[in-house]
Parts: C-alpha cells; structure tokens; sequence
C-alpha cells in the first residue's frame, strides 16, 4: 500500500515488473483507479524469479 504525499487522493497508477537485467515483463499502462492495494500481477513468473517493481501513482491534480 502507498499513499500521496500531502493527503491528497490518488486517482491512478501504473506498475512496472521487471526482471534483474531490465527486461519488463510487465506493464499496467495508467490505470485510472484508487485502488492501492491487492492489484493482481497477470503472468506466471517461475519460483526465485527476481522481480523488480516500480509504481507511479497520479492525484487528483
């Protein structure tokens, strides 16, 4: 879970996955919604995978 900076709402987000070398193995697009917790990630990933995230959130402005 995240929150904005100054209390302000989110109004959407976007999820990046990708593995150690860089390689996206996955992208939300901007999603417009609020929800910040409990996003499904769609793929299969094999055990140890290492996965990195990044999460850019909008708010209201």
């Amino acid at each position: 879970m995240w929150n904005c900076e100054g209390g302000k709402a989110q109004s959407a987000y976007r999820i990046i996955a990708s593995d150690t070398r860089g390689n996206i193995l996955w992208d939300s697009g901007r999603v417009e919604s609020s929800q910040m917790a409990f996003i499904p990630y769609p793929l299969d990933t094999p055990s140890r995978l290492r996965v990195n995230w990044k999460v850019k959130l909008w708010d209201e402005n």
